[in-house]
């Protein structure tokens, strides 16, 4: 009821962060094809949060355009996707979009989508592309943006995975617990951990996997 009409209190990103997605949907769906860029980013969230991710991926491909953060929401369906079903497409598109964006946020000095994009690369050329040096080379760049002023609530997370894909263990785990407290989303929260803990089995760190483990299990019980 204390809904603002837009902006990061607005009552479809509130449905959204409070689980509440069919809410959110109710709230978008109707004008799907005249949203802004925040609206299209919580309506697809919404909707694959609800099981509708084709729906989900088909709206971003109509309307993402080359405004970043919808590219960076449709890539990172698309890597979801890639993950669950191993189709090849998938991924190449993921981290086509994710480089794009990349580097159309890096010549605006937009930091915070570039760190942002700029780890999702990193976490495709690891995971996809099996190329360690290109994931530690873009690991790299991606704490340059981050060390300057400024970011929002990814940044601690992705600090912390550009120093686990760096081989900083006791950094990254530092970094990602200093995450866990400042990201208030469920959601942010279980998909950091998740792929972090995805980083850490590629890379074949035992000790980042216990402790990103023990964090899991340590988040999921604060948020039962």
């Amino acid at each position: 009821g204390q809904a603002a009409p837009a902006g990061p209190r607005s009552a479809a990103r509130l449905a959204l962060e409070s689980r509440e997605f069919a809410r959110a949907i109710q709230l978008l769906e109707p004008n799907k094809e005249d949203l802004d860029r925040q609206g299209l980013v919580e309506l697809a969230l919404a909707l694959e949060q609800s099981g509708r991710q084709e729906e989900a991926i088909a709206l971003l491909e109509r309307r993402a355009g080359h405004e970043t953060d919808p590219m960076g929401v449709l890539a990172g369906r698309l890597k979801r996707r890639w993950l669950a079903g191993h189709r090849r497409v998938d991924a190449e598109r993921a981290l086509a979009l994710y480089r794009d964006a990349y580097e159309i946020s890096a010549a605006k000095n937009n930091k915070a989508q570039a760190y942002y994009h700029g780890i999702n690369v990193a976490f495709m050329e690891l995971a996809y592309s099996s190329d360690y040096e290109a994931a530690k080379s873009m690991a790299m760049k991606v704490l340059d943006h981050c060390a300057q002023p400024g970011g929002d609530q990814w940044k601690p997370g992705t600090v912390a995975e550009a120093n686990l894909i760096l081989g900083e263990t006791a950094a990254a785990l530092a970094h990602y617990r200093d995450a866990a407290m400042q990201l208030r989303s469920p959601r942010a929260i279980e998909s950091m951990l998740q792929q972090a803990l995805r980083v850490a089995d590629l890379l074949g760190d035992d000790d980042a996997a216990t402790g990103l483990d023990a964090l899991y299990r340590g988040e999921e019980a604060a948020l039962a």
